[in-house]
């Protein structure tokens, strides 16, 4: 059998559960587009010259500038489904709109008289278009943040050192503490007999995002499911917390970051 026919019998099993993040940005996003066309047609409406100033450039270059922009923050919002997934190419062809704007501004002003340059730049519609683009745009933003949300990692992250602010040297486990209170003990520690918190070293660590993409939103209704990869997140998280605790030389100084990035540069030389 050749390698790439053993790696895909391999990863067979693998395959994403349902549609993909991407594919699902773009499902909600495309009613959000048509809710907002609706809410324009019944609200706005097309100008009633429109048939005379179609081919007009400056009525063409306002066409041009929101499909670039709408372009080219799409494709960035989409991106950004990934955690960690490169943006250069989506930011630089972002960063092209207030160029061309840009452009088109000083061509504006080389066209018109001097006069004309203050009523044209404020303009008859500029409350309108400050109300009405935000209120255009937000069935867009909706589906956009809910297809967002679903695609959520989980990024677990640990801190190792903020207990040792107040210790706690003994755990008095009355029942009927806990039956009235709801707390696992009564704690015996500095505060409040010593109010103020000791000078800790932190040491706060983000463990690699946890896509669970692949499930689809019905595992949230899989109890079994979720209570396995509740699981194997607190085990990492606590493996995490374990290895800061055994490598760490004090609860006050010291960093056990800098000692990794001593022994990686090490590894390399």
């Amino acid at each position: 059998m050749k390698t790439d026919n053993l790696i895909r019998a391999l990863t067979s099993d693998l395959a994403p559960a349902g549609p993909s993040i991407e594919q699902r940005f773009a499902t909600v996003l495309l009613p959000g587009v048509v809710v907002a066309l609706i809410l324009f047609a019944l609200t706005l409406g097309p100008r009633p010259d429109f048939m005379a100033v179609k081919g007009d450039p400056r009525f063409i270059f306002k066409f041009v500038i929101t499909l670039l922009l709408a372009l080219c923050s799409a494709m960035l919002v989409w991106r950004l489904v990934r955690p960690g997934a490169p943006t250069r190419l989506q930011v630089t062809a972002l960063a092209i709109v207030p160029i061309v704007l840009a452009a088109g501004v000083v061509a504006e002003l080389v066209a018109l008289p001097h006069a004309l340059w203050e009523p044209r730049m404020i303009g008859v519609n500029g409350l309108v278009c400050l109300a009405s683009i935000p209120f255009f745009a937000l069935p867009m933003l909706i589906a956009a943040i809910l297809a967002l949300r679903h695609g959520a990692p989980i990024v677990p992250y640990v801190t190792a050192g903020s207990a040792e602010i107040f210790p706690v040297f003994a755990l008095f486990k009355w029942r009927w503490w806990r039956r009235y209170s709801e707390w696992p003990g009564l704690p015996l520690a500095t505060f409040p007999f010593l109010p103020l918190p000791l000078p800790s070293k932190w040491h706060i660590r983000f463990l690699p995002a946890m896509d669970l993409t692949q499930y689809g939103p019905e595992a949230a209704d899989n109890a079994a499911l979720v209570k396995e990869i509740s699981a194997h997140v607190r085990r990492e998280m606590q493996q995490a917390i374990d290895d800061i605790l055994r490598r760490r030389s004090s609860i006050f100084y010291g960093s056990v970051f800098a000692r990794e990035k001593a022994s990686s540069a090490a590894k390399t030389t």
